[in-house]
């Protein structure tokens, strides 16, 4: 079992419950938080290795300013990156693609080492808030 980083992106909160659900029958949900308005530089910050792909500036312009729901699980890795792969294919199959950005509703820690790379980012920036 390990701790899984699972975020829902702006355009997945309209099936918030629905992908919890989800989530929730190949884990344990450890940590929830609703964040409000999130800015470009914490985009840019999560999404930094993936920095010179084609799609990455257009896809930080579409998130940015938006709502996201944050979530960590107790699970494992294999179960969870499997259920990825199902609840993009449920949600995002009606979401239009931008500059060759394919729009989804969920990012999900793809290994230990990302998570530990990822958490503490977003970690920083919920402290701010709760200020």
């Amino acid at each position: 079992m390990t701790q899984i980083l699972a975020i829902i992106k702006p355009i997945g909160l309209p099936y918030l419950e629905d992908i919890l659900a989800d989530l929730d029958n190949f884990g344990e949900r450890l940590i929830e938080k609703n964040v409000k308005n999130v800015p470009e530089s914490l985009i840019r910050a999560h999404y930094a290795c993936d920095g010179n792909l084609p799609w990455v500036e257009a896809m930080i312009q579409d998130l940015k300013n938006k709502d996201f729901y944050f979530t960590i699980y107790e699970g494992s890795q294999k179960d969870f990156l499997e259920l990825k792969v199902q609840i993009r294919e449920k949600y995002s199959d009606k979401i239009e693609t931008i500059k060759d950005y394919q729009r989804n509703v969920i990012h999900i820690s793809e290994s230990e080492s990302e998570f530990n790379a990822t958490v503490p980012i977003w970690e920083k920036y919920l402290k701010q808030q709760v200020k």
